[in-house]
């Protein structure tokens, strides 16, 4: 009886380690690539080659009640086609919903030869992302 006991105490500590039934499923999260340009032309870097400098994309979750994130998803943009591909936090993408995307030509890293005029706090490139996206961003059009 004892034995049976302990076995069921121990079954019981497990389920409530581990959750039973149900449970909540993982966020989902899309793939987003894209490609970044001014006036259709790729943004260059003179250092890139001596790691002195990248172009770099943000993207910062906007909440339902308009909150930004502080914690982007970010990647570098190729400087040979503007090209990008967001791996995201997990490495698979970023979960559907409102972003504001900054975007950054360090060149040379630290001075952002954009004069932050797509930072976070003021960049008007704000996209809603809602399934595996393609995204074309010209910084002289970018709404």
């Amino acid at each position: 009886m004892l034995r049976w006991l302990s076995t069921g105490l121990v079954v019981l500590a497990l389920l409530a380690c581990c959750g039973c039934g149900g449970g909540s499923e993982a966020e989902k999260v899309v793939a987003v690539r894209g490609k970044v340009t001014r006036g259709g032309q790729t943004l260059t870097v003179a250092g890139e080659e001596a790691g002195l400098g990248y172009v770099q994309v943000q993207f910062y979750r906007i909440d339902d009640a308009g909150t930004q994130s502080t914690d982007p998803a970010s990647a570098r943009v190729s400087t040979t086609d503007g090209s990008f591909q967001l791996a995201g936090h997990g490495g698979q993408g970023i979960p559907p919903g409102k972003y504001r995307i900054a975007v950054r030509q360090w060149d040379p890293y630290p001075e952002d030869k954009l004069q932050g005029k797509f930072d976070e706090n003021t960049s008007p490139i704000i996209r809603t992302i809602d399934g595996d996206t393609t995204l074309t961003i010209d910084l002289e059009n970018p709404e």
